[in-house]
């Protein structure tokens, strides 16, 4: 079988190279030439929005694409303006003065696939949800289900939000949403992404040379972005999976002037019961509660009263622009997440577990910009996140609470920034960012051994960034300074960024960056916190007290990128040192712990490349990534050992063909087993370990597929919709993703060892449909 779907992979590269196409249009919407363009000639397009409105295309011959923009361009009263081989700014021929045509154009070029760019200058990765081509095993274009696609980006525990961004841990990663910091980053206990991606515009990826302005977190940073600009007329859509459901709108309340976005999506586990739910539910409840008390039901005799587990998300956007000068815009987010399992013996004894995990947030932007060389924004951000917890025992006769746990995270900030364009070919930005940060957990078990029950701290930083740009045609320079003061704790931090390339030629670039990051606040793992066995880790603050320093990385990246004839090649290589790792004793296995926490630090060495070629409208692309992640904890075990996340070899190949209206995507992954410590035997009840993290487990590898059919329901394609499947694991692997062990005490007071397997996705079918209008 595995042999059969490597012999379609070479198959379909054959078939797809030996395609050519000429052009063939009929009062075609420019919109969509455009996007035509893009995909087959692996340029894109810069351009105001409103250029597209009630402008069509006609024309059938053979040319060029030079040939086929000016003939065109004369029909449209358009300007087709090439800035490099890659890079085309479209104009009105006869510009108005008043006319905004845009900011600042940015160089592109193809990354991965049609929705994947690359900046020519800074480096950072682009992805347009709008514009994304089929992925394998998505039926929806997920946020951060996509860009583990991206080399240095992975998931060892096969869930979207879990993201691990060169040997980073999912906390140390900034996630923003329209300028909101996301604290619970998916749904279904992380399987899925929390953010519509239907109403998101772009995703700014860094996963290293991040920018000075971006604080706070010492990994990788995601910024979000959802409606820019006023939209012209009503537009929308919605559709449903075997998942859940979504619908949005994007309507003009004035025009020109305000715009406004609304949202909203939600799981349908409720109202039917599907495959694909059921198979995301079993990877997330297997070795929890739930499951063991699934198994014990018919022996037993127990009835579920309960089982509810569902979620939802909400956004919300509001943009004025009084003029070309100033633009406000205000943006909400709510995520959901609840579970609620509650179950009754014959003797009316029963249980009830609810957990509730949300995170909401608003932001308010002012973008300032009078002229040519000056742009100033301001901005108010708040998020809040809570996850609750409790466990109810129940009688005949009474209702005892025996535990009620939560976690608090309440994020306010305040940015100011200016920009002033020197030269041509020089700018300077400053910025003044003040975070005030309360964070509450309450552990608050019943006959528990929880020496800190709770802590409550608040903490305030006050952040002043310098950064300086500087672009020629052979060089790009930029120079940062982000300075930190943690009032709560009287430390002061200095945090110089440094990323710069050199273009060899047209094809070929050297490329480097150095920066140091700190972060106040992380998660600890604690598994006394509930007795689920889900959502275990706690938000916390530095706190001196309690051995909880600060974060802190040292950072240095060096590679090149090369790019020919649809042939480009990525290599980067990266160095990190990380201090002030903490964790709860209880989240590692050791049988020396002295305190309640363990702190440590980690080195992390390894290389990132990116092999791609593209063919008309076939890619085919191999991400290879090689890391090595030690963990140092003296208060653990002498000497180092692997990080709980260590995969070092890390492989994915990835097909997507386009033919008319159907696209098609192949995909095979490839890990090395994360490790695991082994238990040597029993002593007073206790497991005793040979080490930490000296096993490991077996080789990791899944081949999805998906295929996607758009068609329009009216003849003059305004209601465009989507047909789509996918399947997860394809030939039905049972790939492990984690190993525990505890001690089970039967009957007899007797005593047993009990080893836990997870295991990701089994073979996981999935279909959509969606309309737009």
């Amino acid at each position: 079988m595995r042999k059969l779907l490597f012999l379609l992979f070479l198959v379909m590269t054959t078939f797809v190279f030996s395609q050519q196409r000429s052009f063939s249009y009929l009062n075609t919407p420019l919109e969509k030439v455009i996007g035509d363009l893009e995909e087959d000639y692996n340029v894109r397009f810069a351009f105001n929005s409103k250029l597209l409105k009630d402008r069509f295309v006609t024309y059938k011959k053979e040319a060029n694409l030079e040939f086929f923009l000016k003939e065109i361009a004369f029909d449209l009263n358009l300007d087709f303006v090439f800035l490099d081989e890659e890079n085309i700014v479209i104009k009105p021929t006869n510009l108005p003065k008043n006319y905004n045509l845009l900011d600042e154009v940015v160089l592109v070029t193809e990354y991965l696939t049609s929705g994947f760019d690359q900046n020519k200058n800074d480096g950072s990765i682009t992805m347009k949800p709008k514009k994304l081509g089929v992925l394998p095993g998505l039926t929806d274009p997920d946020i951060l289900q996509s860009l583990q696609l991206l080399p240095g980006i992975s998931s060892p525990t096969e869930s979207a939000s879990n993201l691990h961004i060169r040997g980073g841990t999912p906390d140390q990663n900034l996630i923003l949403y329209d300028g909101i910091k996301i604290y619970h980053q998916g749904h279904l206990f992380g399987m899925i992404s929390p953010f519509n991606p239907y109403v998101v515009e772009s995703v700014n990826v860094f996963r290293s040379g991040t920018k000075s302005e971006f604080g706070d977190r010492i990994a990788g940073v995601i910024d979000i972005n959802s409606m820019v600009e006023v939209p012209d007329e009503v537009s929308g859509g919605g559709g449903v999976n075997f998942l859940h459901s979504d619908i949005f709108v994007k309507t003009p309340l004035k025009k020109d002037k305000v715009g406004l976005l609304l949202s909203a999506r939600r799981s349908i586990n409720d109202i039917i019961d599907l495959p694909t739910f059921n198979s995301f539910s079993d990877k997330v409840f297997q070795n929890t509660k739930i499951e063991e008390t699934n198994s014990i039901l018919q022996e037993e005799k127990l009835t579920v009263l309960s089982d509810q587990f569902d979620f939802l998300d909400i956004n919300t956007k509001l943009i004025f622009q009084p003029n070309q000068t100033n633009k406000i815009s205000i943006s909400s987010l709510l995520v959901e997440n609840s579970l609620n399992y509650a179950n009754i013996d014959s003797h009316q004894y029963g249980t009830r577990d609810q957990l509730n995990i949300n995170n909401k947030g608003l932001s308010v932007f002012w973008d300032y910009i009078p002229n040519q060389k000056w742009a100033f924004k301001s901005s108010v951000k708040y998020s809040e996140f809570n996850s609750d917890y409790r466990f109810t025992l129940f009688g005949p006769r009474n209702i005892e609470e025996t535990s009620s746990n939560k976690n608090i995270v309440k994020d306010l900030g305040i940015q100011l920034q200016a920009k002033h364009q020197l030269k041509e070919n020089l700018a300077i930005k400053l910025g003044y960012e003040l975070v005030d940060y309360y964070v509450d957990y309450n552990l608050n078990f019943n006959g528990s051994a929880i020496v800190f029950e709770e802590g409550r701290t608040e903490l305030a930083t006050h952040n002043m960034y310098f950064e300086t740009e500087h672009k020629t045609e052979k060089v790009y320079l930029r120079g940062g300074l982000r300075t930190s003061l943690y009032s709560g704790v009287d430390e002061f931090f200095l945090e110089p960024r440094l990323y710069g390339h050199y273009n060899l030629n047209n094809h070929l670039k050297l490329k480097m960056s150095i920066e140091i990051k700190n972060q106040a606040i992380s998660q600890l793992t604690s598994f006394d916190f509930n007795d689920l066995g889900l959502g275990n880790a706690i938000w916390v603050l530095t706190d001196k007290g309690q051995g909880i320093p600060v974060l802190n990385n040292k950072q240095a990246t060096f590679g090149f990128f090369f790019n020919k004839n649809g042939w480009k090649l990525d290599v980067e290589a990266y160095y990190k040192k990380v201090k002030g790792l903490t964790s709860f004793t209880r989240g590692f296995n050791s049988t020396i712990v002295t305190s309640e926490y363990a702190s440590g630090n980690s080195t992390v060495q390894g290389v990132d490349i990116l092999l791609k070629k593209k063919v008309n409208r076939f890619r085919t692309w191999l991400g290879y990534t090689y890391s090595k992640n030690d963990f140092e904890f003296p208060g653990l075990q002498s000497g180092t050992f692997p990080g709980n996340f260590d995969q070092r070899h890390i492989i994915s190949w990835t097909n997507s063909y386009k033919y008319d209206q159907f696209q098609f995507s192949l995909g095979w992954q490839f890990a090395t087993g994360r490790p695991y410590s082994e238990v040597l035997t029993l002593n007073n009840n206790e497991l005793v370990f040979l080490g930490q993290n000296n096993k490991r487990l077996s080789n990791y590898h899944k081949l999805d597929v998906s295929a996607f059919y758009d068609f329009y329901f009216d003849p003059k394609n305004k209601i465009k919709a989507r047909l789509g499947a996918s399947i997860v694991n394809v030939y039905n692997r049972s790939n492990e993703i984690d190993r525990g062990f505890r001690v089970r005490f039967d009957e007899n007071g007797n005593t047993n060892l009990i080893e836990q397997t997870n295991l990701g996705l089994r073979m996981t079918p999935n279909i959509v449909f969606r309309v737009y209008f």
